[in-house]
């Protein structure tokens, strides 16, 4: 009991440091639109600055871009501490950043015979190349892990924008001056940025941390706690020190389905010291043989199904999150929040419901994401007939296309005059954004979940180092990420194309 708790205590730990490490993902770009009916109000270019701190913010993928091409060159074994020194700089830039956003966001200069909002725009770019540098960098990094913690980090990803809606909304209160300025604003987000850090450090360098790194263990003498917290998260492979030695073939099985019991050891029947030294020496060569044997059953299983499981894993797995992630991304990352202005603008009270929108939407999406880990995996039993997941992904398409049309017909958008239109149309926007998180974070934890089961039935028999060099799945996060900032470009620049040929407007 005490093991269970303790191990129960050591799992939570973890998971809340890896929410602390996420918050360093895009706190510094959420904070910025955050402050965005500030920025409209103050700034020349007015409202149409978002669309262009979308496109300075679009354009720093170059960084993920040559991050990714050059990861190619680093060594299998180093790309783990790699991605370590990745983070620091990540984490050390960011608290930069914040600082130089406080003191620098309204210095405006003449360009072309416009006045240009030029160091907020290039605080932006700079900004926005280190949080794109994430999703190629966090993502690789949390595949190491247990699945579960997938959803840790996107839930820290997501709190980004709640913690920079709550401090949002009580900064700029509905009437009235706001309670601080954007200084202020920007020194408690780099300081939310350094708790980051100290997290991280925690879940890479403490015993804690790194006993959630997904790798078999092999120990003569597995304590009790082991053997009763093997689940599908974390599968463990025990050899024990006894004269029962479990055959490769059932070892295989036990991997294939962890609940399948292992046979109950033989009884020891009393012997003389002589006759235990000699089964003593035989035990020892029984064990490094049945390892042996496990050995080459795993690399003849592996080489005889490479072909059905690599086919079923581009297809079922790889191609269904990259695909997915690419095309979330493109809607809310690129479309919606340029947009946005043109949607709620033309309504009574536009700046007041504009601010309300986005600050709830980053509300919203972290409680989504929590809730994408609790719901069981989809369709259950009840509705294992039901496509779940497409209901959900058409709900959250469905929306985002609604509020595009809006944008459209803006200025003479549907009931312009009416507020209650206005609230609903908020409340549409909220909904969107909650179902299109869930959807994000589920399409995540259930191909990190299924892929972690592939890559320990390919590593078995294998030793724990070899995991990080061989498993599929730390390739496909990282390729994930890329398309998240793709698909995050692809929307940035078709919004700006939009703009600028006068599609919206007020």
């Amino acid at each position: 009991m005490k093991a269970t708790i303790y191990s129960r205590i050591r799992t939570s730990t973890v998971y809340i440091s890896v929410v602390l490490w996420g918050l360093s993902s895009w706190i510094v770009v959420n904070g910025i639109y955050s402050q965005l009916s500030i920025l409209a109000y103050t700034l020349p270019e007015g409202y149409e600055i978002a669309s262009h701190m979308s496109l300075a913010l679009q354009l720093a993928n170059i960084f993920p871009i040559l991050l990714l091409i050059g990861s190619v060159f680093i060594p299998k074994t180093k790309k783990f501490f790699f991605d370590t020194i990745v983070v620091y700089v990540i984490c050390g830039l960011g608290i930069l950043f914040c600082i130089m956003l406080g003191l620098f966001w309204n210095h405006t200069a003449y360009i072309n015979g416009h006045r240009r909002s030029y160091s907020l725009l290039l605080l932006t770019f700079l900004s926005g190349a280190i949080d794109c540098t994430t999703s190629v960098v966090y993502f690789p990094v949390i595949s190491n892990y247990r699945y579960l913690f997938s959803s840790a980090l996107l839930v820290g990803e997501n709190l980004t924008g709640l913690i920079a809606g709550v401090l949002a909304i009580i900064q700029q209160p509905a009437t009235g001056e706001p309670l601080f300025s954007v200084l202020v604003f920007c020194i408690l987000l780099a300081v939310i940025t350094f708790i980051s850090g100290v997290a991280f450090t925690f879940l890479r360098f403490t015993p804690f941390g790194r006993s959630q790194l997904r790798s078999f263990q092999i120990s003569d003498q597995p304590q009790e706690s082991e053997m009763n917290n093997t689940d599908s998260a974390s599968v463990q492979v025990v050899v024990e020190n006894t004269d029962a030695q479990v055959a490769p073939e059932q070892v295989q099985q036990d991997i294939v389905n962890p609940e399948i019991e292992t046979p109950i050891e033989d009884k020891v029947e009393e012997q003389t010291p002589e006759q235990q030294n000699k089964d003593d020496v035989a035990t020892v060569e029984k064990k490094n043989e049945a390892e042996e044997q496990n050995v080459e059953v795993a690399q003849n299983a592996d080489e005889s199904s490479s072909s059905t499981s690599s086919r079923r894993w581009k297809i079922m797995y790889s191609y269904r999150l990259i695909l997915a992630q690419c095309l979330l991304s493109f809607f809310e990352n690129g479309i919606l929040t340029s947009i946005n202005p043109y949607v709620f603008g033309n309504y009574p009270f536009g700046p007041t419901l504009l601010s309300y929108a986005v600050n709830l939407q980053l509300i919203v999406a972290p409680i989504a994401s929590l809730l994408a880990y609790w719901v069981p995996n989809l369709p259950t039993k009840v509705l294992k007939k039901v496509p779940v997941m497409g209901i959900l992904h058409f709900i959250w398409i469905a929306g985002a296309f609604s509020q595009v049309g809006i944008a459209m017909t803006s200025p003479n958008v549907p009931n312009r005059r009416s507020l209650g239109v206005g609230i609903s149309i908020v409340i549409m926007a909220i909904i969107t954004k909650a179902v299109l998180s869930f959807c994000k974070t589920k399409e995540f934890l259930i191909a990190h979940q299924r892929l972690q089961t592939v890559d320990e039935r390919s590593l078995l028999g294998r030793t724990a180092g070899d995991f990080h060099v061989k498993g599929r799945s730390i390739g496909t996060f990282r390729l994930t990420g890329f398309a998240i900032q793709a698909g995050s470009l692809a929307g940035s620049l078709i919004s700006y194309g939009l703009i600028s040929g006068n599609a919206f407007s007020y």
